[in-house]
């Protein structure tokens, strides 16, 4: 904005002003006529004598309306009555023509209207940001916050019909549970109104202050005081980036046909929609469709090996199944092997870059995915030929994991930065690409999420190595040996817990996590290459059980197959036990 046009904008604004209020002496009740510039006092005619006599400093008279004629700068803290027309970039403070020619002699000098024109243009594009931008997008959300809270109280009423009608089909038998799910209802109603209140109170207030910060910024534009104007600083940034609006879901109530003895503890779930900043995701969809229940199964009394396999090779460090009956396998070379429960070696093939594969993952068409962690590239095999599906110029691929929807996920730890993170790829179809496969030789990997850091900003893992997904809830496990844990976050990196082996009954006094695996109920099994045994544990963190009565001879490289067999590489004989440590459920 020149100086010039900001000047004559500030005088009409004045001169409107004047027009709309009458503006009154500083010394009495009378109108205002003149102004002193030196001073930047208002006065009538009749003060004028009183003004100039009772403070002996030179003054300067000019009419009210041309007041504005010229900009009104600073007097030198220095030199008694002396104007500040410079600024002193060594310093960064105001300097008159005297300061330039003793303290400040060589130092480097700019017009202080430059300065002046800098930051009028600064604050006018904060007015204008905060006008323009933030307070529409505030009273947006405010809109639709307020417009949520109108309805919010009806489907929270829909929500405790349905529970209550629910009871009632159960026979009065369910009365009392039907009461208890209708109370945690109530509380859930409460918290998310009360939620959504305090947001609504909060976005309310922020619309508050940016009228009062923009009513700030004009009266500071209309004053033409370079002093104030040089000491302003507001922080916008907070309302420019905007507030995610709350949607404050209700949460939906799954319902379960019961007998009369799992009522209590299987009548249904409310679950608090999940949270990411404002914005609340509800898990549980209505997708319309019938979803078939998970077979359900137990534990086995004691685990039994119902085969053991040799896979040709002195070391056994990575396994992962093919089918039900093949897996590749890896050891210490660059020689990758697929054999079947014989024993028999169906495919030979050695990495493109002659170098150890870190880890290993199939495809749901049968593509091998293997980390080459050296060339920093993840390579895939296709009809025996390989290339680098995936590459990194200062990461290393350390674990690879493809999940129940066909996305890719990778740990990956970066020797520069000391650090590691997780990325997760969706593959997108070319055009002409039809739905009946997903062979990844005519797909491309789109970065979906990538994940690193927790809510404090703070590294989520040292040394990411092995992950896996959970099909059940979609968690990313991944094997830490940085701090020889798992870490666990959901499927949108929020973080959710964190094991070791202080959560486990204390047989062992040392945990070193390997190769992790998932089964069809949720739970995650972990390699524990210190001790040759599998930490099985919940998807919530509570330690079941160990699988260890099989004397394995060193445990790293585990996988689990569509039967929920537990297949076990031996790092030291070589071989490939397989596992069965599940049964189904009584009924």
């Amino acid at each position: 904005m020149a100086i010039a046009s900001a000047t004559k904008d500030i005088a009409v604004l004045e001169d409107f002003k004047t027009a709309q209020d009458a503006i009154k002496c500083d010394l009495c009740p009378n109108s205002v006529e003149l102004h002193c510039k030196r001073c930047d006092v208002r006065l009538c005619g009749t003060c004028v004598s009183k003004h100039v006599s009772k403070i002996q400093n030179s003054h300067e008279i000019v009419s009210f309306v041309s007041r504005k004629s010229e900009p009104s700068f600073p007097v030198c803290q220095f030199h008694l009555n002396t104007k500040c027309e410079f600024h002193c970039q060594t310093c960064y403070i105001a300097v008159c023509s005297k300061c330039i020619t003793t303290g400040h002699k060589f130092h480097k000098i700019v017009d202080l209207m430059e300065i002046f024109k800098s930051k009028l243009d600064s604050i006018q594009q904060s007015s204008d940001d905060l006008e323009m931008v933030c307070l529409p997008k505030f009273q947006n959300i405010l809109s639709h916050s307020e417009l949520r809270l109108t309805t919010i109280a009806t489907e929270y009423q829909i929500l405790k019909s349905a529970i209550k009608k629910h009871g009632q089909d159960m026979h009065r038998i369910v009365d009392v549970v039907t009461k208890r799910f209708e109370d945690e209802a109530e509380k859930m109603e409460h918290e998310s109104m009360t939620e959504l209140k305090n947001h609504i109170s909060e976005t309310r207030r922020s619309i508050e202050e940016m009228h009062s910060l923009i009513e700030e910024n004009k009266r500071l534009m209309l004053s033409n005081d370079v002093g104030k104007a040089l000491s302003y600083d507001a922080d916008i940034e907070r309302y420019r980036k905007g507030k995610q609006e709350i949607r404050a879901l209700v949460p939906d109530f799954k319902r379960v046909s019961l007998t009369t003895d799992e009522l209590c503890c299987l009548f249904g779930s409310l679950k608090t929609p999940e949270k990411e900043g404002f914005i609340e995701k509800n898990i549980i969809k209505d997708t319309g469709k019938e979803i078939l229940p998970r077979v359900a199964k137990e534990f086995l009394l004691m685990p039994s090996i119902s085969a053991t396999i040799d896979s040709g090779s002195d070391h056994v460090q990575r396994v992962c199944c093919q089918e039900t009956d093949e897996v590749w396998v890896s050891g210490n070379g660059s020689v990758i092997t697929r054999v079947d429960m014989e024993g028999n070696v169906r495919e030979i093939l050695h990495t493109s870059s002659g170098y150890v594969p870190h880890d290993l993952d199939v495809t749901e068409p049968g593509e091998l995915l293997y980390c080459d962690s050296t060339e920093k590239t993840v390579n895939v095999v296709q009809n025996g030929k390989q290339r680098a599906f995936l590459q990194y110029q200062n990461w290393r691929p350390m674990g690879i994991a493809v999940t129940v929807a066909g996305e890719i996920i990778v740990s990956l730890y970066s020797d520069l930065e000391g650090c590691s993170k997780v990325i997760k790829y969706c593959l997108g179809r070319n055009e002409e690409q039809g739905q009946e496969t997903l062979s990844l030789e005519r797909l491309q990997p789109k970065l979906r999420k990538v994940i690193q850091y927790d809510e404090r900003g703070e590294n989520l893992y040292r040394y990411a190595t092995f992950v896996a997904e959970n099909g059940v809830n979609n968690d990313i496990c991944v094997s830490d040996h940085g701090t020889n844990t798992v870490v666990v976050v959901n499927h949108e990196g929020k973080f959710r817990f964190v094991y070791h082996n202080i959560l486990s009954q204390r047989k062992y006094d040392t945990f070193f996590p390997c190769s992790i695996v998932t089964d069809s109920q949720g739970h995650i099994l972990i390699a524990d290459g210190d001790n040759d045994c599998i930490h099985v544990i919940d998807c919530n963190r509570q330690f079941l059980c160990y699988i260890d009565n099989c004397s394995f001879a060193g445990v790293c490289g585990i996988d689990i197959d569509f039967a929920d067999k537990l297949w076990i590489g031996e790092v030291d004989s070589g071989k490939i036990k397989v596992v069965e440590y599940l049964q189904l459920a009584d009924e």
